[in-house]
């Protein structure tokens, strides 16, 4: 908890610092650095020796300084330039390398509720899944949209895939094009050892979450880990809380333990992958030099190096009476449905595919008013479950759940607009909700219980 607890503190404690002389980002195409002097706006590049190559001084687009005083960032290679995420906000800039510009291109204002989530680009699109912020670790799943400058829901959060996403349990695959998460433990859990881990994988082509089984945690806490925090390259999970390095591979399902000293891979070190290979960097600040301590490995050759101890994760334990009792339970639901339940076939078919869950709860106590009853932004959000999001994640959850409860039924019913939404009277400002009053008699009907 200690280690999730350390992000919120620094940016609550940098609220009352000034801004920091540089900003050092990581050079998204190998293991070396690019340097921002915010004061001069100089721009350097770091040399394998140490040294740093001036490249010339910045022109500052759209620039608060203000902003900078988290300087933990990550960085992705844009066509040829720098995209630079701040970690804890949705804020974005760019380092055009040819023109020489620094500029801010995102529009975003709320901050705090993503550390540590999982960041990558596909496809020229730069995504973010999960992440924490105020004691609460999200699956929120999100797009940057460069038309709109702002992060966009890739879809309502998935309720068939892992509830908590961090980086520290996961990442994104390039060669097989999925997304890797171990579901980590909530901020209030005591034990990590006693803590079911389940291995979740998506498919980025059919946006489908699958669950895969559990972490083979035991054997993993019994080689030595103190933690499952890991590091995700190339499509691996790399553990360094023991004594030697394990090596957790989803392909092959198995568990690999380096039972030497690997000096490259170490908590002090810097860890990357580029072309197959996993390059490892060190500076010591000493004097105002930065001699670097590099060294890399082929992905292939580190393989090589482990010996096998088990399967990486496990089928869903599930004692046998439970499996028969299950039967049981699912034969008699059956019968009760063929003779009991043949008028609601209709309704029944509003649990497709397609429709959210929370979507049915949602219209259920919509309904439980009267016809033409409207509510406002913040009954419609509590009706849906969203009132613990912050403001802006609010919005978007809400026009998403919406626009996609309105599609269903237009396409499966031909029932136009259900959800309405109107300007309120007394403040233009606002906008108010309700279900269609055409729509209101059937809709009553078909999700009565």
């Amino acid at each position: 908890m200690k280690k999730h607890l350390l992000p919120f503190l620094l940016f609550f404690i940098s609220l009352n610092v000034n801004a920091e002389t540089d900003l050092v980002l990581k050079d998204p195409t190998n293991y070396l650095h690019y340097r921002i002097d915010l004061k001069s706006k100089v721009l350097s590049k770091e040399q394998r020796t140490g040294d740093w190559e001036n490249l010339g001084k910045l022109q500052f687009v759209n620039i608060d300084l203000r902003d900078f005083k988290i300087l933990t960032n990550q960085t992705f290679n844009e066509r040829g330039n720098i995209l630079i995420s701040i970690e804890g906000t949705g804020q974005l800039f760019r380092v055009d390398l040819k023109r020489l510009t620094f500029s801010r291109i995102d529009s975003t204002y709320f901050r705090g509720h993503n550390f540590s989530s999982i960041k990558f680009i596909r496809k020229d699109t730069l995504f973010s899944l999960g992440g924490s912020g105020f004691w609460h670790v999200n699956n929120i799943e999100t797009y940057y949209s460069y038309k709109l400058h702002e992060w966009e829901l890739v879809h309502v959060p998935a309720t068939e895939g892992p509830h908590q996403i961090l980086k520290q349990f996961g990442g994104y695959d390039h060669i097989r094009d999925v997304v890797s998460v171990i579901e980590s433990p909530p901020f209030y859990y005591k034990s990590v050892k006693d803590f079911t881990y389940d291995y979740f994988e998506k498919n980025l082509d059919t946006n489908e979450w699958k669950l895969l089984g559990e972490i083979n945690a035991e054997l993993l806490f019994k080689l030595g880990l103190k933690s499952l925090e890991s590091e995700f390259l190339y499509g691996m999970y790399i553990f360094n809380s023991g004594p030697f390095v394990i090596i957790g591979n989803p392909v092959t399902n198995k568990i690999y333990s380096i039972n030497k000293n690997i000096t490259l891979i170490s908590h002090l070190n810097e860890l990357s992958e580029r072309k197959g290979s996993l390059y490892s960097y060190y500076a010591e600040n000493e004097f105002n030099k930065l001699p670097i301590k590099s060294d890399s490995i082929s992905f292939k050759t580190l393989k090589s190096m482990g010996v096998l101890k088990g399967d990486f994760y496990l089928p869903k334990k599930m004692e046998m009476n439970w499996i028969l009792l299950g039967g049981y339970i699912l034969a008699a639901a059956l019968l009760i449905y063929i003779f009991t339940n043949r008028k609601k076939q209709e309704t029944n078919t509003i649990h497709l595919e397609g429709l959210p869950e929370n979507s049915v709860d949602f219209l259920r106590r919509f309904l439980e008013c009267e016809r033409g009853h409207e509510f406002d932004s913040n009954q419609i959000t509590e009706f849906m479950g969203y009132s613990t999001y912050s403001f802006e994640t609010q919005r978007q959850l809400r026009s998403k759940l919406i626009k996609t409860t309105n599609s269903y039924f237009s396409i499966h019913y031909k029932m136009t607009d259900i959800i309405e939404r109107k300007t309120a009277k007394d403040d233009k400002r606002f906008s108010v909700y309700s279900i269609s009053e055409e729509h209101y008699d059937k809709l009553k009907d078909m999700l009565a219980t």
